[in-house]
């Protein structure tokens, strides 16, 4: 996910709804008539935020927010316009009747519509830090929760904020023991592999997400699997959790068994698969995992999808290639 794309400025004129402001408890109308019972979260920022005790009409900005809600059993209200390409290659994982591509869309994640997501009434609205030049546009819709974004290894922790916003601890930990179940029904073996993920840029170069502060590099190293990372090339990138390097040291692979990149062409975010750029650098044909044809291609957002459902995919991918 790029970190720093410009966020769009947005059209006015969204009908603005009251919000109740109360502490927890019930609200009440002036003739007394009860209201929805709120609850106070802390957002990314430490700042109080009210939001129903048990919201009915959630909206998820980003993938990771929504597929967050669908693991904790809320589905949400409406999604961002790419939902239905951003669970490719998750299918096998998803709930029985879940079907994204039916989920009413708003527009983009950083460039919503607020005339969309204001008609839907959601009573909650869940993002992250990144998205907060419209917070007060969301917020004006609904109370807005955004959740921390360190680094694209902290999906885990979104996961678990995301769950406190809407009031789901038990589900959340229900998910999280599922999902170390699924790490511990995978074969034995793995950890004899060296595994390197790795994408290309536009530019030539490569980022390698072999790092725990990366979405794949954290699965696997959660699942204790062995990953190739560089030593003495590079700087890691903070905000996202990789490390870029020019075309010229591509043959810092050459320790990798496997090598898994990333295919954006199934979500249209490009024109290429990862092989095909890759391929176009002569030392990509002389790396060992080439050679054998140890190279796993999954859909870009099961490689970094920062959900449980992508993290099952990705693993279940490397099982199939290393088995």
């Amino acid at each position: 996910m790029n970190k720093h794309r410009r966020l769009t400025a947005l059209a006015a004129g969204v009908a603005l709804a009251a919000l109740p402001l109360a502490a927890c408890g019930n609200n009440a109308t002036e003739d007394g008539e009860a209201m929805t019972a709120t609850r106070t979260v802390t957002d990314y920022s430490g700042a109080a935020i009210e939001v129903p005790a048990d919201p009915q009409a959630v909206i998820g900005m980003d993938i990771s927010d929504t597929a967050a809600l669908v693991a904790l059993g809320i589905t949400p209200v409406a999604a961002n316009d790419r939902i239905a390409g951003q669970f490719v290659g998750t299918e096998d994982f998803l709930p029985d009747g879940f079907d994204p591509a039916t989920l009413p869309t708003f527009g983009l994640a950083y460039e919503p519509n607020f005339e969309n997501i204001a008609s839907l009434e959601p009573d909650l609205i869940i993002g992250n830090e990144f998205m907060n030049e419209m917070s007060q546009q969301m917020s004006q819709v609904a109370p807005t929760v955004l959740v921390s974004w360190p680094d694209n290894g902290s999906w885990q922790q979104r996961f678990q904020d995301v769950a406190d916003a809407v009031g789901r601890g038990s589900e959340a930990a229900e998910v999280e023991a599922d999902f170390q179940d699924f790490i511990d029904s995978l074969p034995e073996g793995l950890d004899g592999t060296t595994v390197a993920f790795v994408r290309p840029t536009p530019d030539g170069g490569l980022r390698i997400d072999s790092l725990p502060t990366a979405f794949p590099g954290s699965v696997a190293d959660q699942a204790g699997i062995d990953m190739l990372i560089p030593d003495g090339v590079g700087e890691l990138d903070e905000g996202s959790g990789f490390i870029e390097l020019s075309g010229e040291f591509l043959d810092v692979l050459r320790g990798a068994d496997l090598i898994v990149v990333p295919d954006y062409t199934v979500t249209g975010a490009a024109e290429e698969d990862a092989v095909t750029q890759f391929a176009s650098n002569p030392l990509w044909e002389e790396l060992p995992a080439v050679r054998n044809g140890r190279v796993a291609q999954v859909p870009g957002l099961v490689y970094n999808g920062g959900n449980y459902y992508a993290a099952k995919a990705l693993l279940a991918a490397l099982v199939e290639q290393l088995s």
